[in-house]
C-alpha cells in the first residue's frame, strides 16, 4: 500500500514537472507573439523599408527586410559598434561601389550540382565577384578605426582568378567573346564568310529571270536553320529545290534551291562547331563556379553583412542619430539616477512633423503615467520610446540629443 502511494506521488510529481515545462514553452510562445505584434504596432516595418533603401547589395536588402532587434546586451553593443565603424568608413572613403541587383545564388547552387550556366548567369556571377573584390579590399585602409568591419572583410574569399576568367570570356550582354578560346574567333569569321556565300547565291536566284517571275517576294528568309526564298506555289517548278515550309494559305512556298544546299550545309556545319565551342566555354566556367560555390556563398553572406552595416550607418546619419549612453555609464551624482532618458527624441517615421520630447524613467519605477487630452500626443510619445528602443537594439543610432541613455530591454511589448 505504501509503495502504491509512493508510485502515485511520483506520477503526480512527473505530471507537475511536465506541466511546468509546457507552461514555460507556452509562456515563451506568448512572449514571442507579443514581441512580433509590438514590431508592427510601433512602426518598425517602416524602419526596415527605410533601411532597405540605403542598401546597395541584393543580400543586404534581404537582411534589411528581415531585421529584428536583439535582446542580448553584448550583441546590441557589438551591433552599435559596427554601425559606428560604418560611419567612420563612410566619412573616410565616401561612396562605396557595392551595388549588385541580380542574385546569382540559384545559379551558383545549380553549378555546384554540375549544371550548365548561361552567359547571362555567368555575367551576373562575374558582377558579384567584382563587388566581393571591392568589399574585401577597402577596409584594409581603416584597420585601426574600423577593426570589426576589417575582420568581416578579411573573411571574404579571394576569387579574383575566377572573376578574370569570366570577364575575359563573357561580354556585357552575356555573350561568349571571340577571345574566350583560340579557335572561337576564327570560326566566327568563317561563319560570316560562309553566310555571305549562301546569301550571294540566293541573290543570284532572286535576280534571275525565272526567279523574278516565280518569287512572291525578293526577300531571303530563314526556315528552321536553312536559308530559303519565297516561291509562288503555281510556279514551284521554276525554282528546283527543297520545300521547308508553306504559308497559311498555301500560296507561298519557302524553298531552298538545290544550287545553295551545299553552301548552306557548310555554313550550318560551322555554326554547329561554334555552338560546341561556346558550350565548352560555358561548361568550363560553370565548373569553376561550382568548384568555388562554398566560397562564393560565404563571400555573398559577408558582403551582405558589410553593406547592411553601411546601410545602418547611412540611415543613422540621415535621421541625425546618436549612440545613447548605457544607464550604468552615467556618473553625474548631481542628477537623480535614471533607467531611461531621452532628450529631444523624435519619431523617425514622422520626420519633420515630429515634435521632440523629453522623457525619463527612474531605476526603481514600475509605472510611468502619461496624461493629457485625446490629441494623439500620448500615443506618439509611447511609440517614440518603443520604436527608439527597437532601433537601438537593432544596431541603429536613435534620433535624440546627446545625454540620452537607453538600457537593453529583455522585451519590448
Amino acid at each position: 500500500m505504501g509503495q502504491e502511494r509512493g508510485g502515485l506521488r511520483n506520477a503526480r510529481r512527473g505530471a507537475t514537472l511536465s506541466g511546468t515545462t509546457e507552461e514555460r514553452d507556452v509562456g515563451q510562445a506568448v512572449a514571442d507573439k507579443l514581441r512580433n505584434e509590438a514590431l508592427e504596432l510601433l512602426d518598425f516595418p517602416a524602419i526596415r523599408r527605410r533601411l532597405a533603401e540605403f542598401t546597395a547589395f541584393f543580400g543586404a536588402r534581404a537582411l534589411a527586410d528581415e531585421l529584428r532587434p536583439s535582446y542580448d546586451e553584448r550583441e546590441v553593443h557589438a551591433l552599435l559598434k559596427e554601425t559606428t565603424e560604418g560611419l567612420v568608413l563612410l566619412g573616410e572613403i565616401g561612396s562605396l561601389e557595392l551595388g549588385a541587383d541580380t542574385n546569382p545564388s540559384p545559379s551558383i547552387r545549380r553549378a555546384a550540382l554540375e549544371g550548365l550556366l548561361t552567359g547571362q548567369e555567368l555575367m551576373a556571377v562575374g558582377d558579384v565577384l567584382g563587388v566581393l573584390r571591392r568589399a574585401r579590399s577597402w577596409p584594409d585602409r581603416l584597420l585601426g578605426s574600423a577593426p570589426l568591419l576589417s575582420l568581416i572583410a578579411e573573411g571574404i574569399p579571394e576569387l579574383r582568378p575566377l572573376e578574370r576568367q569570366i570577364s575575359g570570356s563573357i561580354g556585357p550582354r552575356g555573350e561568349v567573346l571571340d577571345q574566350a578560346t583560340p579557335s572561337l574567333g576564327p570560326i566566327r569569321k568563317q561563319i560570316s564568310q560562309a553566310y555571305q556565300r549562301v546569301e550571294s547565291a540566293l541573290e543570284r536566284v532572286v535576280q534571275s529571270g525565272p526567279g523574278r517571275d516565280a518569287l512572291q517576294d525578293d526577300v531571303i528568309s530563314m526556315r528552321g536553320d536553312r536559308l530559303v526564298v519565297q516561291v509562288k506555289s503555281e510556279h514551284r517548278s521554276r525554282v528546283p529545290g527543297i520545300v521547308h515550309d508553306a504559308s497559311n494559305t498555301g500560296a507561298t512556298l519557302f524553298v531552298e534551291p538545290f544550287s545553295t544546299v551545299e553552301l548552306c550545309n557548310s555554313w550550318r556545319e560551322l555554326v554547329l562547331e561554334e555552338q560546341r565551342e561556346v558550350e565548352r566555354v560555358l561548361r568550363e566556367l560553370s565548373g569553376m563556379v561550382g568548384d568555388l560555390a562554398e566560397e562564393l556563398v560565404r563571400g555573398i553572406e559577408l558582403t551582405s553583412r558589410l553593406d547592411l552595416i553601411l546601410a545602418r550607418a547611412r540611415l543613422s546619419a540621415a535621421i541625425g542619430g546618436i549612440t545613447p549612453m548605457s544607464p550604468n555609464a552615467i556618473s553625474d551624482a548631481s542628477e537623480a539616477p535614471v533607467r531611461l532618458r531621452l532628450v529631444q527624441a523624435r519619431h523617425p517615421v514622422l520626420e519633420q512633423q515630429a515634435v521632440p520630447i523629453d522623457i525619463a524613467v527612474g531605476p526603481d519605477w514600475s509605472v510611468l503615467v502619461i496624461t493629457g487630452p485625446n490629441t494623439g500626443g500620448k500615443t506618439v510619445a509611447m511609440k517614440t520610446v518603443g520604436l527608439l528602443a527597437l532601433m537601438h537594439q537593432s544596431g541603429l543610432l536613435v534620433p535624440a540629443a546627446e545625454g540620452s541613455s537607453l538600457p537593453v530591454f529583455g522585451g519590448i511589448f
